[in-house]
């Protein structure tokens, strides 16, 4: 029963790419757009030209776009310890970038405050809790997601999903879910997926897989389908992203066929295996 579960969760997903964290080139990314088998596409917003960005959309309706984070993680999860008036002047200039995002057809972006660290000082999640709602009405005029990333697993502590899915609440800011960024070669052949972001369950708005392609790891379905199975229970049925890292960008399109040759072969695995 549980492959069946597998299969059908599975058969439902909508499955593609990150390529936010690759360095591609906006050139090389274009080349990933029509791959088949691909639903969603997370891209690095700041990287693609603008006239690219007109196009994208309208040649290529059927995918999802999942805009990258609004700010580079090493300034923005310094923003709960910046004055006030930093984060008023980070809030205008990530406004203009929903607009953009918006205007260009993604359905999110994404911001990484360091919450994993920051959850437990009661001050500093005071803080973050007050920068996301200076976004609020920007999120609430363009219906974009503001995703928060969630590593899985944590390094900090198994317990922050929890804390992570709290906070997700006191925002009170309807567009506020969380993305999964999953680091599958990190966990063990055993493990149990709702154990390891209990509490987080209906908050998820995508799941990333990441793997570092220079360390000859791969993505396969099995990585895939203990997610599936689980998150389809609570309604969700993807993006699954797959998140190829490498220090030679010259591997990275490559990688792209594969893995999007992949992705076709499991969703006819799926669908066979279901009808």
């Amino acid at each position: 029963m549980l492959k069946f579960n597998q299969s059908a969760s599975l058969a439902k997903a909508k499955l593609g790419f990150s390529l936010s964290w690759s360095g591609m080139d906006a050139a090389a990314l274009s080349e990933s757009f029509s791959l088949p088998g691909i639903d969603a596409l997370e891209l690095p917003l700041e990287t693609i030209p603008q006239k690219r960005m007109d196009k994208l959309y309208a040649t290529h309706p059927e995918l999802r776009l999942h805009g990258g984070r609004l700010i580079d993680k090493s300034i923005s999860q310094n923003l709960t310890m910046a004055p006030l008036k930093m984060q008023r002047s980070f809030a205008g200039q990530a406004v203009k970038i929903i607009e953009r995002a918006k205007a260009n057809g993604f359905s999110t972006v994404s911001l990484d405050l360091g919450l994993e660290s920051a959850l437990g000082d009661p001050e500093l999640r005071q803080k973050a809790l007050e920068l996301i709602r200076l976004l609020a009405p920007a999120l609430l005029k363009s219906n974009l997601v503001l995703e928060l990333p969630c590593r899985v697993p944590s390094l900090v502590a198994p317990g922050w999903p929890a804390q992570l899915a709290l906070f997700i609440k006191d925002c009170m800011v309807p567009g506020v879910k969380a993305s999964l960024e999953v680091h599958p070669h990190e966990l063990q052949p055993d493990f149990q997926p709702q154990a390891l972001i209990r509490g987080l369950e209906f908050d998820v708005s995508s799941v990333i897989l990441m793997y570092n392609v220079d360390s000859g790891n791969r993505i396969v379905k099995a990585h895939l389908e203990p997610w599936a199975a689980l998150l389809a229970r609570f309604g969700f049925y993807g993006p699954y992203l797959l998140c190829p890292k490498s220090n030679d960008r010259s591997r990275l399109p490559a990688e792209c066929v594969s893995l999007a040759n992949l992705l076709s072969s499991i969703r006819k695995e799926a669908a066979s295996a279901v009808c």
